[in-house]
């Protein structure tokens, strides 16, 4: 569907589960590997990471199998944890270090239950990559209340503007 041009899929999966059993076992992992991120980077920067993070998971698996049916949120959820590990390395506290350590535990665990699943690692493994990059580059929550963070609002523009684009692109070929 994605490559008949309906390109809004890349990111609507993320909202779309099978089964009780897998929607259950997403909004538990979300519970857990988020409860804190969003009060450490507030809510616009938690939402803008789980989208980007959610699409850089379905374009993953999009770009490495594009035959397979992939839905549910752990493409982005993975993209937390990869933002989380980031982010938290470059802070450097004894509380990052747990927090890392957390996060690098259920990223093992989901990964492997992924393996034995069937689940759509490379989504995995596509939105832990797209949070990390973000992780890497978002300015940390005590820095940016010093100065309101120029790049984070540079690359957040530009995702945005890309967002539009692709949008006009697909009412364009209508």
């Amino acid at each position: 569907l994605v490559a008949s041009g309906e390109w809004w899929r890349l990111l609507t999966c993320v909202f779309v589960h099978i089964g009780l059993i897998h929607i259950a076992f997403n909004l538990y992992a979300l519970l857990s590997v988020s409860s804190f991120l969003e009060e450490e980077i507030g809510p616009a920067r938690y939402l803008a990471v789980f989208l980007v993070t959610g699409l850089g998971g379905s374009a993953a698996s999009y770009l490495l199998h594009a035959r397979v049916v992939s839905a549910g949120a752990s493409g982005a959820i993975f993209g937390l944890i990869g933002f989380a590990v980031a982010y938290f390395r470059r802070e450097g506290s004894a509380r990052g270090r747990d927090i890392r350590a957390f996060m690098g535990r259920w990223a093992l665990y989901a990964f492997v239950f992924g393996l034995l699943v069937g689940a759509d690692n490379y989504a995995h493994a596509g939105g832990f990559a797209a949070g990390f990059l973000l992780g890497s580059v978002m300015e940390l929550r005590e820095d940016e209340r010093r100065r309101r963070a120029p790049l984070w609002r540079l690359v957040a523009g530009s995702l945005a503007l890309a967002l539009a684009a692709g949008f006009a692109l697909l009412l364009k070929g209508r």
